[in-house]
């Protein structure tokens, strides 16, 4: 007992040492002179000071590396009046002065033109989102609107603006609290302002989910319109997003994103587990006629005549050795799916509430993944232990099993999870269907070559 609660302290201590570094998401705002710089968890936005205008939106939370989205080409919330850009006369942070500090929760920053006053709210969250009020006193006044593609890929409407570019999968929409006019100057979108108005942004990723969540009843509209865009579905959306919303239906069940992964990952390989059964059913029977294969091999030299006898060994033991393969397959463009689905919420994972030991499932490493790591190779050793029938062919499935997860440790735990949890289903598929035709591996003594080491002891104590 006292052995037992000794291995859980450790177990506990090694825990807490793994979940230590893990990013925030906090929103940090510099002052660098005549910009501004405002970090969020998603994305990086550069701001001119002298006309308050973005210059340049990198999204940065793609494992740290900064792709630039959007550059200042005369559209950048520009304030407009008689088609000149008005001056900052002051700007204010979070109601006060100084222009730097780090924020948990949204961050407002309010650039005053005299007569009109433009406080952008960028929000904390995982929508790639920003909101823009504008109080203006004087009429007259426009204000310009990003874009970050070509004009042939804007579309709009009576409260919305939608700019989108192809190559980068990318898109800005905008959309406003009532009808506005919102026209084309120059290669310029600009929208007219009022008294009171309020703009909701998203730039970001086509992302339908994220875009859905965010702008709520004007979705179906904005919607439309967005199905007009060339190349910004594929064919294979329908099964995509299926699966999007399967996994999100186990997220509104549970409401943890890790709960969800693990059923998510249960059911569908239990919906795929005929194939798996199919897979291996074929491997097992292509093992057990093996000595028949090597023994035809050996008798007939000649390539012909071999391929004939192989030929008519298959057809008598009732048998396709391509049957193994099909299976397979069919399984790996569904895996692969299943993987960009993962992925596919790995902005979620990041605002979501913490799983086990794993504050954040949408960040990755060596501390954040080892732990599934060593559960991956104790699982592929014992299946390696019970799917081989030598200790050459177990050796080499271990070494397999173990470099492979080592391969993906950066990924992100919820990536990592989704794989570790097939690879205890396959390996318990494994199991059962060994067992059920009572195919025998080898043993753990076998596989460190003790076995032998008895046998010879044996055979010295007969001498």
């Amino acid at each position: 007992m006292r052995k037992n609660i000794g291995w859980i302290v450790i177990l506990i201590m090694v825990t807490q040492f793994f979940s230590i570094s893990f990013a925030k998401n906090e929103i940090t705002v510099e002052d660098l002179g005549k910009e501004i710089s405002i970090k969020t968890r998603l994305a990086n936005y550069v701001m001119d000071k002298e006309y308050g205008t973005f210059k340049q939106v990198y999204l940065t939370f793609d494992r740290g590396r900064k792709n630039l989205i959007y550059e200042y080409a005369g559209d950048g919330f520009d304030i407009l009046k008689n088609g000149k850009r008005l001056k900052v006369k002051r700007i204010t942070l979070m109601n006060r002065e100084d222009l730097n500090g780090i924020f948990t929760g949204d961050v407002s920053i309010t650039f005053d033109y005299g007569d009109l006053k433009k406080t952008i709210i960028f929000e904390y969250g995982p929508y790639y989102s920003y909101r823009i009020k504008v109080r203006c006193a004087t009429e007259g006044l426009k204000m310009s609107l990003p874009r970050v593609g070509f004009s042939e890929n804007d579309r709009i409407g009576g409260d919305f603006f939608i700019s989108y570019y192809s190559k980068t999968k990318t898109i800005q929409i905008t959309i406003a609290d009532e009808p506005v006019k919102i026209s084309t100057e120059n290669e310029v979108v600009e929208i007219m302002l009022k008294d009171d108005l309020e703009l909701l942004n998203y730039m970001g990723p086509v992302k339908f989910t994220l875009m859905k969540k965010l702008i709520g009843e004007k979705y179906q509209e904005i919607k439309s319109a967005l199905d007009t865009l060339p190349k910004i579905k594929s064919w294979y959306d329908p099964i995509f997003y299926g699966f999007v919303e399967f996994l999100s239906f186990f997220y509104r069940i549970t409401g943890n994103y890790g709960w969800a992964i693990i059923i998510f990952t249960i059911i569908v390989r239990l919906i795929l587990y005929p194939l798996y059964h199919i897979q291996t059913k074929s491997m097992i029977k292509m093992r057990m006629i093996q000595p028949k294969v090597e023994e035809i091999k050996k008798k007939f030299k000649d390539p012909q005549i071999q391929q004939q006898e192989l030929m008519k060994l298959y057809k008598e033991e009732k048998m396709n050795p391509a049957s193994g393969c099909l299976p397979l397959l069919i399984q790996m463009p569904i895996f692969i799916l299943l993987f960009a689905v993962i992925r596919y919420y790995k902005e979620s994972f990041a605002f979501s509430p913490p799983f086990l030991i794993w504050p954040d499932l949408s960040v990755g490493g060596f501390k954040e993944n080892i732990l599934l790591v060593i559960i991956d190779v104790i699982i592929s050793f014992y299946n390696a232990l019970i799917s081989s029938n030598d200790k050459r062919s177990a050796r080499q499935s271990v070494i397999m099993g173990t470099v492979f997860p080592f391969l993906f440790i950066s990924f992100p735990v919820a990536l990592f999870l989704y794989y570790t949890v097939g690879s205890v289903i396959q390996f318990g598929a494994t199991y059962y269907v060994h067992r059920r035709y009572n195919i025998k591996g080898i043993t753990v003594k076998e596989f460190f070559g003790l076995e032998d080491k008895k046998k010879k002891k044996r055979k010295r104590r007969k001498r």
